[in-house]
């Protein structure tokens, strides 16, 4: 028992608000590629095109999620993944609002693009923070908790 104290002196702290804040950035980001897909009959309407038109937006966000990450995750290797994550996620909630408040499809798709490029250096840089951030003894805790959502 009393080297159980001791390890558990010595050790860190898990970081739980650390960890919170990447896994609701996470969440935030996983379902913004899901929400769409049940709405394409509404928007279409909305918006006065197909819903095959609107069905691209899904296409949009995948693909602009996958440039992200190689044109942006790389700037928190080089600069720091806390500026690269701050910016992400402002940049991820930009396109959301754009979709949110878009009157056209044109606009709709501009903030699904934006949101998809920041959710591209968001994630990446997420799961970087945590082996830079986070003491090797929680590490495996953290990520498992981080890749599950």
């Amino acid at each position: 028992m009393s080297n159980r104290l001791s390890v558990e002196k010595g050790a860190a702290r898990f970081p739980l608000l650390a960890v919170l804040a990447l896994m609701a950035g996470i969440f935030a980001v996983g379902s913004e590629e899901l929400v769409v897909s049940p709405l394409l009959v509404d928007m279409a309407g909305s918006f006065d095109t197909t819903v095959a038109v609107m069905a691209l937006s899904v296409s949009t966000y995948g693909v602009s999620t996958a440039v992200g990450a190689l044109l942006f995750a790389p700037l928190g290797d080089r600069f720091s993944r806390r500026l690269s994550l701050t910016i992400g996620m402002a940049a991820f909630v930009l396109g959301t609002l754009m979709c949110a408040f878009a009157t056209g499809p044109g606009l709709f798709f501009t903030g699904r693009a934006l949101a998809g490029l920041a959710t591209g250096a968001f994630v990446p840089t997420a799961y970087a923070f945590v082996g830079d951030h986070i003491a090797y003894e929680h590490r495996a805790r953290a990520m498992g908790i981080l890749v599950r959502w």
